[in-house]
Order: structure tokens, then sequence, then C-alpha cells
């Protein structure tokens, strides 16, 4: 019997759980949060799964604590303030084989190097859900791409999140052209911080750019026309590889230079996080792997961003300096 666990009932939560749904008779799933309406909403989407009466037990708890003592895997799906100290309560409660991280990963530079020692133990690894990586446009993208590096990346929408959500195209840019983020500049970014949905935290427009070790750059862009729908545009330094992906409309655009414009386009599988995890989880147990980024590359790219957010919000409010940054 796989036993699994998912610390966090919240929106992403209940759809790793829904995705679980899918594992089968073999396995037996726990939910922890200490809000009983959590665990009621995500039970309630667990159920709207058709498959879900196929899985071999769901429980639902308020504490770590009450887990099983051993876990195949684990899913914390908490918001990036308790991030920290929600894993160092799993592990002392039970013995996990694979963990997996929702991402922002926490909100302090310095959480990065604490986080990265506690979970050293860890013995079949750790790894950061952002799923990009598993979407079958970005994988067919990434071998067209191959060798074709260094690569410009545009991302511009709506007020998508570039607080809370860039480092998803960091983490795209990085997986694409299998190179390393070196600094990110915010001088772009506008001057007015939005509160989230989420009480204490922040979001932001305007624009972030980031460089890689080997010329990549990325450029996203979030403005306040909420009819803007969000949209990836990739070129390969040699301009043989253009291509839009328009994500919110799911279609692909093979872009040229001629007075056409496009050159082909077609619709897009762009899976919702309830038809990933499953899979996630199967690979992990199979093989001890997954296509999810692995703790050490995220880190990599969440310790720049962290910084130069920490810098922004300091100079955008220096009447209540914060030593974290308030996105999750």
């Amino acid at each position: 019997m796989i036993e699994v666990a998912i610390v966090g009932a919240g929106q992403i939560g209940s759809r790793h759980l829904q995705a679980l749904a899918q594992l089968g008779r073999d396995a037996r799933v726990s939910v922890v949060d200490p809000v009983a309406e959590s665990l009621a909403t995500a039970r309630g989407r667990f159920e709207e799964i058709d498959s879900s009466d196929q899985i071999g037990g769901l429980a639902m708890y308020a504490s770590v604590e009450d887990l099983p003592p051993k876990l195949d895997v684990a899913i914390v799906a908490t918001s990036a303030n308790v991030r920290l100290q929600v894993v160092q309560e799993l592990l002392r409660a039970a013995s996990v084989s694979h963990l997996v991280l929702e991402k922002v990963l926490v909100q302090r530079t310095t959480d990065l190097d604490e986080l990265s020692s506690l979970v050293a133990t860890v013995p079949g690894g750790v790894w950061v859900n952002c799923p990009r990586r598993m979407f079958p446009v970005y994988q067919e993208l990434r071998d067209l791409l191959a060798a074709k590096a260094p690569l410009e990346l545009t991302v511009e929408g709506g007020p998508w999140g570039i607080g809370c959500n860039g480092i998803h195209f960091l983490d795209l840019a990085a997986f694409l052209a299998a190179d390393r983020l070196v600094s990110v500049d915010v001088s772009q970014i506008d001057a007015d911080v939005h509160e989230a949905k989420r009480p204490g935290i922040k979001e932001l427009t305007g624009t972030l750019v980031a460089d890689f070790e080997g010329a990549t750059r990325v450029s996203m862009t979030a403005q306040q026309d909420a009819a803007r729908p969000l949209v990836v545009a990739i070129r390969s330094h040699d301009g043989d590889v253009e291509v839009k992906v328009h994500e919110g409309e799911r279609r692909l655009e093979y872009l040229s230079d001629s007075p056409a414009g496009v050159v082909k386009e077609h619709a897009i599988e762009f899976p919702y996080q309830s038809a990933l995890t499953h899979r996630v989880v199967q690979d992990l147990c199979a093989t001890g792997r997954c296509e999810l980024t692995p703790l050490a590359e995220s880190i990599s790219l969440h310790r720049p961003l962290l910084r130069a957010l920490h810098e922004l919000f300091a100079q955008l409010d220096p009447d209540h300096q914060l030593d974290y940054v308030p996105v999750t």
C-alpha cells in the first residue's frame, strides 16, 4: 500500500487531492489541515472525481502528528510563510521517502539554506512543483530548442502575479535552456503594490527581467488590464525557432519573418494540477524520480528572485521594512 500525505488542503492542496483520487486501490491518502472547512472543501473536490471510489483509503487530520509513521510521498501545499515550519513538523512526525514542495518555497533567502539542510536526510529526494516541465508543449519545445540557446522568453498578460508566479517562468527558462539564473532586475516594476487574495500577501505589476549565465533572458510583464490573456513568446538566438504559447487559450503559434507572420498554429494540451500529481507520485514510487524541478535547482532560481524582491519591497515601502518577501 502506497502511503501519500498532503499537508495543506487549500486551493492547490485540494487539486493535488483530486489527482491522487486516480492512484487506485494500492494507495492511501492522508490530508492535513488545521482548518476543518478546508478539509471539508478538499473532500468535496475529491468526491467530484469519478474514480475517487477506487482509492484504497482517505483520511483527514488536523495535525501532522496524526499521520502514518511512514510515508512514501508527502506533498507540502501550505503557504510560503509557514512552509519551513511545516516541513520541520512533518519530518519529526513521520519518515518521508519522497517530498514535494509547493512554490514559492519560502519568504526569506536565509530560509532556503535552512530548508536545504533540513531535508537533506529525505532519502528519495525533494522536488518543487513547477509543473510546466510536465506539459507536453514545453517538453516538445525543449527538444526543438536543444542546442539553440541562448533563448529569449517574453511573458505578457494581465495582472497574473509576478511576485507569486514569476518563479514558474524562471523555472521554465531554466528547463528550456538548461541554464543557470544569475540576476533578476526589478527596476521596471510599478511603484503600486497590490493586495493579493490571501491576507498579508502582496502582488506586483510592471516588468521583471532575468538573465541567465549563457545569455538566455526572460522578460515578464503583468499589466493592470485583466482582459489580457497570458502569452509566452520564445525565440532562439539564431531566429530559427520563434513560437507563441497562448496559455489561456491553449494554442501554439509557430512564427516566421514572412508577411503572413504565422506559419502554423494548433491546439495544445495544458493540464490542470488535478491531472498531474498522481503521475508524480507514480513516477517517484516506481523510479525514484519525477519530471518536477529538483530542490537544489529550484533554490538556485528562488535565491536571486527573493533577494531582488526583498530589496524592491524595501524601496517601495521604506516605512515598513520587512525581513521577508510577502509572496506565496
